[in-house]
């Protein structure tokens, strides 16, 4: 009887939950995410001017020299600022230092960032220079050098000696803004956009602007 039972209702059953079926209430669209903007590299710096001297902790003693290169996403909403360390990048002899790597993600993920005037989102490249001894432009004659191949038209060769010098720690922030802006003018002229973005992300805003202008033409 059981089974006759099942057998009368199970089609009244079906025909009413399908009678019903926009009687339920239905889950609200997910509303569309809008757009974070972009933050500037100026609003960027005070974030940079804190916490990248926690890295100095992971050099130890300071006697390995090397040229950092950080790949960072940081981001600022209503609950503060945080920073993803995307890649961190050495060359000199501070890229054998064991854990080093590992250290200086952990330090700059961990270091207390300021909070931003607004909301955004930006992924940079920055790069940084350890060395016991201040940098005293004994190798400016590779910045000499790269320029002038630029203004002759010597691409490769500009893009060369760029390079060379950005891995050398006797260079001072100005001599270092110059390399990045010329190696990233010369990866455009031979249409390596992967690199010209890469240096674009590391230079200064004006010549970051350079950059942009050399890719566009």
């Amino acid at each position: 009887m059981t089974g006759a039972l099942v057998a009368i209702a199970g089609p009244r059953l079906v025909a009413l939950a399908a009678a019903c079926a926009g009687c339920a209430p239905r889950a609200p669209a997910p509303r569309p995410t809008a757009p974070q903007a972009t933050l500037t590299k100026a609003e960027l710096r005070p974030v940079l001017k804190a916490v990248v001297p926690a890295l100095a902790a992971c050099v130890g003693d300071g006697a390995a020299a090397g040229v950092v290169e950080l790949a960072l996403t940081i981001t600022s909403d209503a609950h503060g600022t945080a920073i993803a360390v995307d890649d961190v990048l050495v060359t000199g002899p501070l890229a054998a230092a064991p854990g080093f790597r590992g250290c200086a993600a952990a330090a700059l993920a961990a270091a207390p960032a300021p909070r931003l005037a607004r909301a955004g989102r930006a992924a940079i490249r920055y790069p940084v220079t350890f060395d016991p001894r201040p940098p005293d432009n004994r190798d400016a004659a590779l910045v000499d050098a790269a320029a002038q191949a630029a203004a002759a038209g010597r691409w490769r060769e500009a893009r060369t000696q760029a390079e060379a010098g950005l891995t050398r720690t006797s260079l001072d922030g100005p001599h270092r803004r110059r390399l990045i802006e010329l190696a990233g003018v010369a990866a455009c002229a031979l249409g390596d956009r992967a690199a010209a973005a890469r240096y674009q992300a590391l230079a200064a805003p004006a010549a970051e602007a350079v950059i942009a202008a050399a890719c566009a033409r």
